[in-house]
């Protein structure tokens, strides 16, 4: 593969952030929300670093390589031969989520990182909505919040397969994926304030060592984590609702399992705290 880079850009389209009571005095604390992620690529934002090979673009699919008859990323052994791509599933995603408790499932991001020849034109940058609607199921019930569509943003740099690699690769080279803006979106229903933050479900997510961030084009003490060459990674994201802003330190030395168990720490903490209130 040759180096490109990416900017998946989850950007803001609704025109209010929240619902804003009337009242002098602001309503129960919702404790329970059903909610509905849809997240689709903006099929017209794409672009790629050439028109070498083949390029498709469709709202859950972006993929490159070969002229293939079927667009479908896939890995024949043979870079000539070969795709990559870059996939949305489980969208839109719904389920229940309790404010200042565990957080639910969403969309699924599959990289399928495959070796493609040097003269194919690779993804660059592309765009994400990602909407968000919530309804309250307790202790009211039909209050909705949305759909607003929240925003985030991944840098994703495609290595060379050619040592030395700048991230820890079990085979030349892992591609790596830094991400932004996943916290504290701020919201308000009746009268009170949440924030809807998004993070990685399996605790992939890391701090990166400084030359990766670098590499990716981000700033130093970034977070993110790399994707295996010749396979698909997938990652899926999780929806946490909190009535205060949720703080996420970098843990020392590099690992961010701590960050599920961080955010569950402080929901537990918010929880206690209501009760003996």
């Amino acid at each position: 593969m040759k180096t490109t880079s990416m900017k998946l850009f989850f950007l803001a389209m609704a025109s209010a952030l929240g619902l804003a009571s009337t009242a002098a005095t602001a309503g129960p604390l919702v404790t329970d929300w059903q909610y509905t992620v849809n997240a689709r690529f903006d099929t017209s934002s794409p672009t790629f670093s050439s028109s070498g090979g083949s390029q498709y673009v469709s709202s859950d699919m972006i993929s490159w390589g070969a002229a293939n008859a079927n667009p479908a990323p896939v890995n024949t052994g043979n870079s000539d031969t070969s795709r990559s791509g870059i996939t949305i599933t489980n969208t839109p995603a719904t389920g229940s989520v309790v404010t200042n408790g565990a957080a639910g499932a969403v969309n699924t991001y599959t990289h399928y990182n495959n070796a493609i020849s040097g003269t194919f034109g690779t993804l660059q940058t592309a765009t994400v909505n990602s909407t968000l609607t919530l309804t309250s199921i307790s202790p009211v019930t039909g209050v909705s919040y949305g759909p607003v569509t929240v925003s985030y943003a991944i840098n994703f740099l495609e290595t060379p397969n050619t040592t030395p690699c700048v991230a820890a690769s079990p085979t030349p080279c892992n591609d790596i994926f830094v991400i932004e803006g996943l916290l504290n979106n701020a919201f308000t229903v009746d009268g009170n304030t949440y924030y809807a933050s998004f993070f990685e479900s399996s605790n992939a997510l890391t701090p990166l060592p400084n030359a990766v961030c670098e590499a990716a084009s981000a700033a130093d003490n970034c977070l993110g984590f790399t994707t295996v060459e010749g396979q698909a990674n997938a990652f899926t994201f999780n929806l946490l609702i909190t009535s205060a802003p949720v703080t996420v330190n970098v843990p020392e030395p590099s690992s961010l399992a701590l960050l599920g168990l961080g955010l569950a720490a402080v929901a537990a903490s918010r929880r206690r705290g209501q009760k003996q209130a």
